[in-house]
Protein backbone atom coordinates (compact mmCIF):
# COMPACT_ATOMS: atom_id res chain seq x y z
CA UNK A 1 0.00 0.00 0.00
CA UNK A 2 2.56 2.56 0.79
CA UNK A 3 4.67 1.41 -2.26
CA UNK A 4 1.57 2.29 -4.47
CA UNK A 5 1.17 5.75 -2.55
CA UNK A 6 4.62 6.38 -2.79
CA UNK A 7 4.13 5.62 -6.52
CA UNK A 8 1.52 7.67 -7.46
CA UNK A 9 2.83 10.71 -5.69
CA UNK A 10 5.96 10.21 -7.62
CA UNK A 11 3.96 9.97 -10.71
CA UNK A 12 2.42 13.22 -9.51
CA UNK A 13 5.12 14.89 -9.49
CA UNK A 14 6.20 14.49 -12.44
CA UNK A 15 3.31 15.40 -14.10
CA UNK A 16 3.43 18.73 -12.15
CA UNK A 17 7.12 19.25 -12.73
CA UNK A 18 6.62 18.47 -16.57
CA UNK A 19 3.34 20.55 -17.17
CA UNK A 20 5.08 23.88 -15.06
CA UNK A 21 8.90 22.95 -16.09
CA UNK A 22 8.66 25.83 -19.70
CA UNK A 23 10.10 24.27 -22.63
CA UNK A 24 13.28 25.51 -24.45
CA UNK A 25 11.79 28.92 -26.04
CA UNK A 26 13.95 27.55 -29.55
CA UNK A 27 12.29 23.98 -29.41
CA UNK A 28 10.27 24.33 -31.96
CA UNK A 29 12.63 26.92 -34.40
CA UNK A 30 12.49 25.03 -37.11
CA UNK A 31 8.85 25.73 -37.20
CA UNK A 32 9.13 29.07 -36.99
CA UNK A 33 9.05 31.86 -38.91
CA UNK A 34 10.88 35.09 -40.26
CA UNK A 35 9.30 38.12 -39.26
CA UNK A 36 11.56 40.77 -39.58
CA UNK A 37 14.58 40.14 -42.09
CA UNK A 38 17.57 42.80 -42.38
CA UNK A 39 19.87 41.65 -45.44
CA UNK A 40 22.57 43.27 -47.88
CA UNK A 41 21.76 42.54 -51.76
CA UNK A 42 23.83 43.30 -54.91
CA UNK A 43 26.94 45.39 -55.01
CA UNK A 44 30.38 44.57 -55.73
CA UNK A 45 31.18 41.78 -54.02
CA UNK A 46 32.88 38.43 -55.36
CA UNK A 47 30.40 35.60 -56.11
CA UNK A 48 32.22 33.75 -53.42
CA UNK A 49 30.84 35.80 -50.65
CA UNK A 50 27.32 36.27 -52.09
CA UNK A 51 27.02 33.37 -52.41
CA UNK A 52 27.10 32.04 -48.61
CA UNK A 53 25.74 35.76 -47.38
CA UNK A 54 24.29 35.86 -44.19
CA UNK A 55 21.52 38.15 -43.04
CA UNK A 56 22.72 41.09 -40.84
CA UNK A 57 19.37 40.02 -38.48
CA UNK A 58 16.37 37.55 -38.71
CA UNK A 59 13.68 37.73 -35.58
CA UNK A 60 11.39 34.78 -35.76
CA UNK A 61 7.90 34.63 -34.63
CA UNK A 62 9.02 32.22 -31.93
CA UNK A 63 11.47 35.21 -30.70
CA UNK A 64 14.43 34.45 -31.72
CA UNK A 65 17.29 36.62 -33.35
CA UNK A 66 19.96 35.68 -35.59
CA UNK A 67 22.84 38.05 -36.08
CA UNK A 68 26.16 37.01 -38.01
CA UNK A 69 29.03 36.05 -35.87
CA UNK A 70 32.27 35.78 -38.18
CA UNK A 71 31.91 36.49 -42.09
CA UNK A 72 35.73 35.80 -43.00
CA UNK A 73 35.95 32.00 -41.55
CA UNK A 74 35.49 29.35 -44.01
CA UNK A 75 32.56 28.37 -41.56
CA UNK A 76 30.14 30.46 -41.32
CA UNK A 77 28.21 31.38 -37.63
CA UNK A 78 25.17 33.29 -36.21
CA UNK A 79 24.67 34.27 -32.95
CA UNK A 80 21.48 33.32 -31.17
CA UNK A 81 19.00 35.50 -28.53
CA UNK A 82 15.87 35.90 -28.01
CA UNK A 83 13.32 38.48 -27.35
CA UNK A 84 9.92 38.36 -25.15
CA UNK A 85 6.46 38.31 -27.27
CA UNK A 86 5.25 41.73 -25.97
CA UNK A 87 8.81 42.81 -27.39
CA UNK A 88 8.82 40.96 -30.82
CA UNK A 89 5.45 43.02 -31.16
CA UNK A 90 6.86 46.14 -30.33
CA UNK A 91 9.56 45.62 -32.47
CA UNK A 92 7.11 44.85 -35.69
CA UNK A 93 5.72 48.21 -35.13
CA UNK A 94 8.83 49.67 -34.84
CA UNK A 95 9.65 48.76 -38.13
CA UNK A 96 6.23 49.28 -39.77
CA UNK A 97 7.03 53.04 -38.77
CA UNK A 98 10.49 52.88 -39.67
CA UNK A 99 9.88 51.19 -43.20
CA UNK A 100 6.95 54.18 -44.28
CA UNK A 101 8.85 55.35 -47.41
CA UNK A 102 9.59 59.24 -47.20
CA UNK A 103 7.65 61.27 -49.73
CA UNK A 104 9.59 61.70 -52.72
CA UNK A 105 12.07 58.52 -51.91
CA UNK A 106 14.42 56.91 -50.07
CA UNK A 107 17.09 59.12 -52.24
CA UNK A 108 20.36 57.83 -54.13
CA UNK A 109 23.67 58.62 -52.50
CA UNK A 110 26.25 59.89 -55.29
CA UNK A 111 27.97 56.25 -54.51
CA UNK A 112 28.56 53.11 -56.62
CA UNK A 113 28.76 49.32 -56.48
CA UNK A 114 27.41 49.65 -52.77
CA UNK A 115 24.74 46.93 -51.74
CA UNK A 116 21.17 48.07 -50.73
CA UNK A 117 19.41 46.99 -47.47
CA UNK A 118 16.81 44.99 -47.70
CA UNK A 119 14.12 44.29 -45.53
CA UNK A 120 11.38 42.08 -45.18
CA UNK A 121 8.54 41.92 -42.81
CA UNK A 122 5.64 39.35 -42.17
CA UNK A 123 2.74 40.23 -41.04
CA UNK A 124 -0.94 38.96 -41.28
CA UNK A 125 0.06 36.85 -43.80
CA UNK A 126 1.35 39.82 -46.02
CA UNK A 127 5.12 40.84 -46.90
CA UNK A 128 6.20 44.11 -46.67
CA UNK A 129 9.37 45.03 -48.18
CA UNK A 130 11.62 47.74 -48.47
CA UNK A 131 15.29 48.48 -50.50
CA UNK A 132 17.14 50.97 -49.60
CA UNK A 133 20.09 51.90 -51.70
CA UNK A 134 23.50 52.65 -49.69
CA UNK A 135 21.88 52.88 -46.77
CA UNK A 136 24.52 53.88 -44.40
CA UNK A 137 26.09 56.69 -47.04
CA UNK A 138 25.43 59.96 -46.26
CA UNK A 139 22.38 62.04 -48.91
CA UNK A 140 22.88 65.88 -51.03
CA UNK A 141 21.69 68.24 -47.98
CA UNK A 142 18.54 68.91 -49.63
CA UNK A 143 17.03 65.66 -49.32
CA UNK A 144 16.34 66.23 -45.63
CA UNK A 145 13.20 64.00 -45.08
CA UNK A 146 14.79 61.12 -47.19
CA UNK A 147 18.06 61.66 -44.56
CA UNK A 148 15.14 61.69 -41.64
CA UNK A 149 13.78 58.28 -43.16
CA UNK A 150 16.94 56.56 -43.95
CA UNK A 151 18.50 57.04 -40.27
CA UNK A 152 15.37 55.99 -38.45
CA UNK A 153 15.70 52.89 -40.36
CA UNK A 154 19.23 52.56 -39.55
CA UNK A 155 18.64 52.69 -35.91
CA UNK A 156 16.08 50.91 -36.53
CA UNK A 157 17.80 48.10 -37.21
CA UNK A 158 20.75 48.32 -35.14
CA UNK A 159 18.22 48.27 -32.66
CA UNK A 160 17.49 45.06 -33.27
CA UNK A 161 20.49 43.56 -34.09
CA UNK A 162 21.43 44.67 -30.40
CA UNK A 163 18.53 43.02 -28.60
CA UNK A 164 20.10 39.61 -29.84
CA UNK A 165 23.17 39.99 -28.03
CA UNK A 166 26.14 38.26 -28.64
CA UNK A 167 26.34 34.96 -25.84
CA UNK A 168 25.08 32.19 -27.33
CA UNK A 169 26.14 30.48 -31.23
CA UNK A 170 23.36 28.75 -33.20
CA UNK A 171 23.78 25.15 -33.77
CA UNK A 172 22.34 24.71 -37.42
CA UNK A 173 20.63 21.08 -38.08
CA UNK A 174 22.20 21.35 -42.22
CA UNK A 175 24.78 23.40 -43.94
CA UNK A 176 25.06 24.71 -47.17
CA UNK A 177 28.45 23.52 -48.25
CA UNK A 178 30.30 25.80 -51.47
CA UNK A 179 32.74 24.94 -53.63
CA UNK A 180 35.86 27.90 -54.13
CA UNK A 181 38.04 28.21 -56.68
CA UNK A 182 38.92 25.19 -58.74
CA UNK A 183 39.23 21.88 -57.52
CA UNK A 184 42.82 20.44 -57.71
CA UNK A 185 44.85 17.47 -57.47
CA UNK A 186 47.95 16.73 -55.29
CA UNK A 187 49.77 16.13 -51.70
CA UNK A 188 47.74 19.28 -48.98
CA UNK A 189 47.20 19.09 -45.08
CA UNK A 190 43.81 19.14 -44.74
CA UNK A 191 40.50 17.56 -43.43
CA UNK A 192 39.49 14.64 -44.81
CA UNK A 193 35.42 14.57 -46.23
CA UNK A 194 33.36 11.27 -44.49
CA UNK A 195 33.26 8.59 -47.40
CA UNK A 196 29.54 8.00 -46.82
CA UNK A 197 28.84 11.13 -48.13
CA UNK A 198 28.64 12.58 -51.19
CA UNK A 199 30.93 15.07 -51.45
CA UNK A 200 30.59 18.98 -53.23
CA UNK A 201 32.24 19.14 -56.63
CA UNK A 202 31.07 22.23 -58.39
CA UNK A 203 28.20 23.29 -57.28
CA UNK A 204 26.68 24.09 -53.55
CA UNK A 205 24.94 20.52 -51.73
CA UNK A 206 23.04 20.33 -48.51
CA UNK A 207 24.36 18.27 -45.84
CA UNK A 208 22.83 17.42 -42.30
CA UNK A 209 25.52 19.34 -39.90
CA UNK A 210 25.66 16.30 -37.09
CA UNK A 211 28.02 14.25 -39.01
CA UNK A 212 30.45 17.29 -39.39
CA UNK A 213 29.97 18.74 -36.27
CA UNK A 214 33.78 18.01 -34.93
CA UNK A 215 35.26 17.95 -37.74
CA UNK A 216 34.32 21.93 -38.27
CA UNK A 217 35.81 23.09 -34.89
CA UNK A 218 39.33 23.07 -36.25
CA UNK A 219 38.06 23.35 -40.11
CA UNK A 220 39.31 26.78 -39.97
CA UNK A 221 40.87 27.94 -43.57
CA UNK A 222 42.12 24.55 -44.33
CA UNK A 223 41.54 22.94 -47.43
CA UNK A 224 39.42 19.33 -47.82
CA UNK A 225 40.77 16.29 -48.97
CA UNK A 226 37.79 14.26 -50.91
CA UNK A 227 37.52 10.79 -51.15
CA UNK A 228 39.08 10.23 -54.69
CA UNK A 229 41.71 12.34 -53.34
CA UNK A 230 40.73 15.71 -55.00
CA UNK A 231 41.50 18.37 -52.85
CA UNK A 232 39.36 22.12 -52.31
CA UNK A 233 38.52 25.08 -50.52
CA UNK A 234 34.74 25.22 -48.96
CA UNK A 235 32.80 27.50 -47.10
CA UNK A 236 29.80 26.17 -45.12
CA UNK A 237 26.99 28.30 -44.17
CA UNK A 238 23.98 27.33 -41.87
CA UNK A 239 20.71 26.61 -42.98
CA UNK A 240 18.79 28.99 -41.18
CA UNK A 241 15.28 27.85 -40.15
CA UNK A 242 12.67 28.02 -43.00
CA UNK A 243 15.22 28.31 -45.52
CA UNK A 244 16.04 25.36 -47.91
CA UNK A 245 19.74 24.53 -48.61
CA UNK A 246 21.58 26.20 -51.69
CA UNK A 247 17.55 26.98 -52.97
CA UNK A 248 17.49 30.60 -51.43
Amino acid sequence: MRRSIAAQLITSLLITWAMVTPASSFAATEKSTAVIKVEHVGGFVGPNFKSARLPDVVLYSDGRILTPRNLSDSVRQMFQGSVSKPLLQSEITAFLKAMKTPIGGWGLPGVADVPSTRVSLMQNGKERIVEVYALGFALNSSLKDASVARKKLSLAIEHLIALGGKKSIYSPTKYEVWPQGNISNGTATGILWPNDIAPPTTNCVGVTAQPFQALLRNAGSKPWILPNGDIINLTWRPVLPGEIACKR
